[in-house]
């Protein structure tokens, strides 16, 4: 294919030079016009000349006529004069004898080399010729495995990407089976995620300010005032919440934004707060909280205060690894007593499971215990 390329790159120039062949006929007959011309030319110059012996003899032979005194036999001035005329025609004679076949030999010699050349010339044309023709055969079965070549990394694709598929599907299998299997629990999963979201979403929307609280943190008011009612009849008895999933995010604002800008609940303290199933680590994190400050978090290293002090004593933040939607609080509020807790309970009902298992209520329990005696403060983590 190199070798048909370079000679398709010099086509032109080889097409140019056969075209040079075609012209050296006319040189030819040019040269044969040229060496006529030139005999013309040196046969006439002695014509000439022997026409001027001629005249030169006419005078001569005149002249022994008039002259009184013969000269010798065969030495007279006529005889002189056609031995030169003999002599010069037997030059010219041979002069152009020799010429001629000076003329036809050259002629002969150009001749030959002219149709050698031209012979040259059609056999590298010819040469060419079928150079070209291979050349655009090759071209053509060089498209044609270009074709086959691109079709067949087409179907090389697809099939890479059905192996694949394949492969992936056959990695996951367990997975999906375990997860078809899962998805008999799809129905009250959905049921469960979208009460709790509805939940979120109308908290949030609705929850208000210290100004304008709606209607939940008005509702959460209003028991906590009755509850330290109870606690002034009952001789100051410790004020004891335990708040479930959603109710850790409301508690949360409770003793960070409302009841320190309440005047009517300054003197109200929560010495215990069990949040189980809550998701105050991530709200915060979100910042959606009514106190959240761009000023703590992970984009400025820094965890957020404990919110302890006038309105909060105790705080145990209790999860399940099965409650997908219970959050630790660890890593992003300071000094919160965070806990695991397994209830042993599939992803449905561990999230509940708190609430149920008699063992969460001993643990509760004695976290009261343990926190009364240190006068329900939050200095250090206690353990049972």
């Amino acid at each position: 294919l190199s070798v048909a390329a370079d000679d398709v790159i010099h086509k032109d120039e080889s097409m140019h030079a056969l075209k040079r062949c075609n012209t050296f006929e006319q040189e030819t007959a040019f040269l044969q016009a040229e060496i006529s011309k030139r005999y013309d030319e040196l046969s006439g110059g002695d014509y000439h000349m022997i026409d001027r012996l001629h005249a030169e003899s006419e005078v001569a032979r005149e002249t022994e006529m008039a002259s009184d005194d013969a000269d010798e036999p065969g030495n007279g001035p006529l005889e002189k004069v056609d031995r030169r005329k003999s002599s010069i025609g037997q030059k010219v004679q041979l002069a152009g004898q020799e010429l001629v076949e000076k003329a036809k030999t050259g002629e002969q010699l150009i001749k030959k080399k002219i149709e050698a050349r031209i012979e040259l010339r059609k056999r590298q044309y010819q040469d060419l010729k079928q150079n070209v023709s291979e050349t655009l055969r090759y071209e053509n079965i060089k498209q044609r495995l270009d074709d086959r070549l691109a079709q067949h990394a087409i179907w090389a694709h697809h099939f890479t990407n059905d192996v694949k598929e394949h492969l992936t599907r056959a990695a996951f299998t367990p997975a999906f089976a375990a997860t078809r299997v899962a998805m008999e629990m799809r129905a009250p999963l959905n049921k469960f995620v979208s009460r709790f979201l509805g939940d979120v979403f109308t908290y949030l929307y609705k929850r208000g300010n210290a100004t304008s609280p709606g209607p939940v943190p008005m509702r959460v008011m209003e028991h906590l005032l009755a509850c330290r009612k109870n606690q002034i009849e009952r001789g100051g008895e410790p004020l004891v919440v335990l708040t479930h999933s959603m109710g850790g995010q409301i508690m949360y604002d409770m003793v960070t934004h409302f009841l320190p800008r309440t005047p009517e609940l300054e003197e109200i303290k929560i010495d215990f707060w069990c949040a189980s199933a809550s998701q105050v680590g991530f709200f915060e994190e979100l910042k959606l909280f009514l106190e959240s400050s761009d000023q703590y978090g992970s984009a400025a290293l820094q965890t957020v205060p404990y919110p302890g002090g006038k309105h909060l004593g105790y705080w145990w933040n209790v999860w399940d690894h099965n409650d997908f939607v219970s959050y630790s609080a660890k890593g992003v509020i300071d000094g919160v007593d965070d806990e695991f807790y397994n209830t042993g309970l599939d992803i449905i009902a561990a999230h509940v499971g708190y609430l149920i298992l008699p063992s969460f209520y001993r643990k509760f329990a004695r976290k009261v215990e343990l926190a009364k005696q240190d006068g329900f403060v939050q200095p250090d983590v206690l353990s049972d």
